[in-house]
């Protein structure tokens, strides 16, 4: 069950980069969109995985946060460089 979960992170992060590169909506609302489904994708995937729900929890908003982050960071940079060589 544990892969179902870490495969919907995967989408999520794919999500976010074509989100913002694309332009699809606002940045503000992939973002935000993006950080929550990263953050609840990795909490399950986590709640799998540990002994203790509060340490799922915690590590999995962190984990999820610091990786939505880093994809929004990354394809803002691509679309960024994108507008100004056109």
């Amino acid at each position: 069950m544990d892969i179902i979960f870490f495969l919907l992170f995967a989408v999520s992060i794919v999500g976010i980069y074509l989100g913002v590169r694309r332009e699809l909506a606002p940045v503000g609302m992939v973002a935000g969109f993006g950080i929550m489904a990263c953050s609840i994708t990795m909490i399950l995937f986590l709640l799998q995985r540990v002994d203790v729900a509060l340490q799922g929890v915690i590590f999995g908003l962190i984990i999820g946060a610091v990786m939505a982050i880093a994809t929004l960071a990354v394809a803002w940079y691509f679309h960024t460089q994108e507008r100004e060589q056109a």
